[in-house]
């Protein structure tokens, strides 16, 4: 009910049942009743007739042919941890007090920031680069690119509890911007990162969509 409210899907006409549990009547009569054509929703319904098939047979296409999904609606915002500079991060909403506790001593840069590289809801297709550059802090020889997912639509904190992935990369010369892109497959995506002056540095990581760092 509070999914079908939403905006963008007004122009929804169908809904699928799916499952073993989606092969009982009474559940099958419930959905109908609620959402079906007699009700507000006015939705048709379509049920397979070996409705725990359809799982197992949509993972089977998957498996023997990568491209079977075209694209993506993301649950989640997903980015980095990155550096605000004060001013920035005070027009983006983030309190005094966190600025306190995560300033750069006797500089002007905030850190724990939450940069989003894709938001909550954007649709992203199979084999779609997205793409972000940041810039190490000064007199730095490591940058940890931290991977985050965050269920806000405009999160604003790098916390653990949102750390998906870390990637370490190790500057031998005066690199300071990094090329950070993100790369959306059907179960998993890629993070690459390397500094903007030396592309053979380039280092990549694979991230499921859920699962978090330990």
């Amino acid at each position: 009910e509070k999914l079908l409210n939403k905006q963008e899907m007004k122009d929804c006409k169908y809904l699928c049942l799916v499952g073993g549990f989606s092969a009982s009547k009474y559940l099958q009569n419930r959905m109908i009743k609620s959402f079906g054509m007699t009700s507000k929703h006015r939705l048709k319904f379509v049920v397979p007739d070996k409705p725990i098939l359809s799982v197992v047979t949509g993972a089977a296409y998957f498996a023997l042919n990568r491209d079977y999904i075209k694209a993506r609606k993301l649950k989640y915002t997903y980015g980095i941890s990155g550096v605000l500079s004060i001013k920035e991060a005070k027009k983006k909403g983030i309190t005094q007090d966190f600025i306190d506790k995560n300033k750069y001593k006797d500089q002007d840069f905030v850190r724990n920031c939450f940069k989003a590289v894709i938001k909550k809801g954007e649709r992203v297709r199979y084999n779609q680069f997205v793409r972000e550059k940041v810039n190490k802090m000064p007199n730095q020889n490591t940058a940890k690119i931290e991977i985050l997912r965050s269920d806000l639509d405009d999160p604003l904190f790098a916390t653990n509890d949102n750390k998906l992935a870390t990637i370490v990369l190790e500057f031998t010369g005066d690199h300071n911007e990094i090329e950070i892109e993100f790369e959306f497959f059907g179960t998993v995506f890629k993070v690459f990162a390397y500094p903007k002056s030396d592309p053979n540095a380039r280092k990549e990581i694979d991230v499921k969509y859920f699962k978090k760092e330990k």
